[in-house]
């Protein structure tokens, strides 16, 4: 006996393809697309403006995050942007002791939450790869300028003072004498 052919006077109806949801999911892939790109664009501007020393921003260090919020820990290894993925669990969900970091994703394995995550703390990531570079470029001018001024001062006025600061007009002060004698 052959199975009985069921006919249906109505056709059960299909999924369609052009439905809100999958359109959404469509555009939520290609601006995942476009984000990972452009993150990729960045880390080649990043190497071409020199940033070739590995580093390690923390959201909870650098004061970026609240205390209820979620940390974020981004790496700078080899010119590249890695997200950080916390602590590894024991199969009943406990950190595993001594405590081990789970090995971070590259851009190319990021999904959206991971792209949004990285795409807000961008700005202090960058600012922690220059580990306060500019405070300290700023430091530096000023103590040169200091020192320019200092140099010119004395460049203008040559002679020595009577009373030179490194010695001592107390007669109870003995100078040090020398290591050899």
């Amino acid at each position: 006996m052959s199975d009985p052919i069921i006919e249906h006077k109505q056709r059960p109806p299909r999924p369609r393809q052009d439905t809100t949801i999958s359109l959404l999911e469509a555009k939520l892939r290609q601006t995942e697309r476009a984000a990972r790109a452009m993150l990729r664009d960045l880390e080649e501007a990043l190497v071409r403006c020199g940033y070739t020393r590995d580093g390690v921003y923390n959201s909870r260090q650098a004061g970026w995050t609240g205390p209820r919020q979620r940390g974020t820990v981004i790496h700078w290894e080899n010119g590249k942007i890695l997200l950080g993925r916390g602590l590894k669990k024991n199969t009943n969900g406990k950190l595993v002791k001594p405590y081990e970091c789970n090995e971070p994703i590259a851009v190319g394995q990021m999904f959206g939450n991971d792209l949004i995550q990285v795409a807000s703390h961008l700005v202090p990531f960058v600012d922690a790869l220059e580990n306060n570079v500019r405070h300290q470029v700023k430091a530096l001018e000023d103590a040169v300028l200091k020192m320019q001024e200092m140099l010119q001062r004395v460049e203008s006025d040559p002679m020595p003072s009577e009373t030179p600061s490194q010695m001592s007009e107390d007669p109870d002060v003995e100078m040090p004498e020398k290591a050899s004698e």
